[in-house]
């Protein structure tokens, strides 16, 4: 007798329970539901960012045209926006083969712009520069941008921040441009009784510290490159007379800052030099 009786209320307990459950809305039980959960859209996970720490050149393919971006200061700028002596230097050697050099060189402009100039477009002493990744390549030219030191951080501080420019846009050549060969250039060697001569109004110890300061980025430059295996064209160190000073035939004879026409002569000779001595184009 008490077991029917039990089995009867819990029939009860049980069809109480059915009905509630109908008449709740699902949105009034405590607790995720299924159908919260299927309302959950997952966000994609962020790419990482893989640091930079070895370069591996890479061996370019045989092809009858390459297309070459130079990247830096009025330095390199100088060789004009198509580097045209430095494409008919190289075309005496491969006279099959077509270089695009575009020279996107700014005046004015320092090492901490470099990822800016990759991603962005960019405006500097009134020309307009596309952003550097918004189109395939083959080389990049990076030069030192030493001429523009990041002064106003101190030299410690400068350099560290140099160097995570540096850092940065290896990277993202790495990721972006895998195949295109990266290429550093270190600049003519500014004189440390002239600088600026012509420019801007200096004392001898000013002008010496001045030069220093732009040796300091460009030497950076060239121990960035050494370390990690990037290749260097050094024109730094094959333009300093024995007290390591800038020679001064390669240097504008009106600022004392910018290469003269035998200096410009000199880094178009060097950066051909390389691209033939390396056999890239072969």
């Amino acid at each position: 007798m008490r077991l029917i009786i039990f089995l009867a209320v819990l029939g009860i307990c049980i069809a109480s329970l059915a009905v509630y459950m109908r008449r709740t809305p699902v949105g009034s039980l405590s607790g995720p539901t299924l159908l919260q959960s299927d309302a959950i859209v997952s966000s994609p996970t962020p790419e990482p960012q893989v640091p930079f720490v070895h370069y591996e050149p890479p061996e370019l393919p045989v092809k009858k045209a390459y297309r070459i971006i130079l990247l830096g200061d009025s330095m390199t700028a100088a060789l004009g926006p198509y580097a045209d002596e430095l494409r008919l230097v190289v075309k005496k050697k491969y006279p099959d083969v077509d270089l695009i050099i575009e020279n996107q060189s700014a005046p004015s402009s320092n090492v901490e712009s470099l990822q800016d100039r990759l991603l962005t477009k960019a405006t500097e002493a009134n020309a307009t520069y596309e952003p550097v990744l918004g189109k395939p390549f083959d080389i990049i030219v990076i030069e030192s941008f030493g001429y523009n030191p990041l002064s106003h951080l101190g030299r410690t501080e400068g350099i560290d921040k140099a160097n995570e420019s540096l850092f940065t846009t290896m990277r993202l050549l790495n990721r972006e441009q895998p195949s295109a060969l990266v290429v550093f250039l270190a600049t003519i060697a500014p004189s440390h009784t002239m600088y600026g001569v012509g420019a801007v109004e200096l004392d001898l110890a000013a002008r010496e510290s001045w030069a220093s300061e732009r040796d300091q980025y460009i030497e950076n430059h060239i121990a960035f490159a050494k370390e990690h295996n990037i290749p260097l064209v050094d024109i730094y160190n094959q333009t300093k007379d024995k007290t390591g000073s800038g020679v001064l035939k390669y240097i504008n004879p009106t600022d004392h800052i910018h290469p003269s026409q035998l200096g410009v002569n000199f880094i178009q000779d060097k950066l051909a030099q390389y691209f033939i001595d390396a056999k890239l184009f072969e």
